[in-house]
């Protein structure tokens, strides 16, 4: 059984904990900082019951990362502080700003 599971951009950088509800009652998914879109989480034993022999299969979560549709002027002045700090990071990480 896989399902995509849509985990806040704030949950995802800082680390966090969410739950959802699957077929068979509440999955509660501890979100690890710096989880990325894509990475897939798998839950032993709660998917659907094997169609031969005994058992259930396992729950395979895919994260989305969800970024905010739209920001108040508060949030996108902390947002661009952020980059801006990480545009000093020496990760190799290129930085490119447009000219405001």
């Amino acid at each position: 059984l896989t399902c995509t599971l849509s985990v806040p951009m704030t949950d995802a950088v800082l680390g966090g904990a969410v739950s959802f509800v699957s077929w068979d009652g509440p999955v509660d998914v501890v979100v690890e900082a710096g989880m990325q879109s894509g990475e897939v989480l798998s839950f032993p034993e709660r998917g659907f019951p094997r169609a031969a022999g005994p058992g259930r299969g396992d729950l395979r979560v895919t994260v989305s990362v969800a970024l905010p549709q739209a920001l108040s002027p508060r949030e996108r002045q902390m947002i661009e502080w952020f980059r801006d700090i990480r545009a000093d990071d020496s990760s190799g990480v290129i930085a490119i700003h447009s000219g405001d």
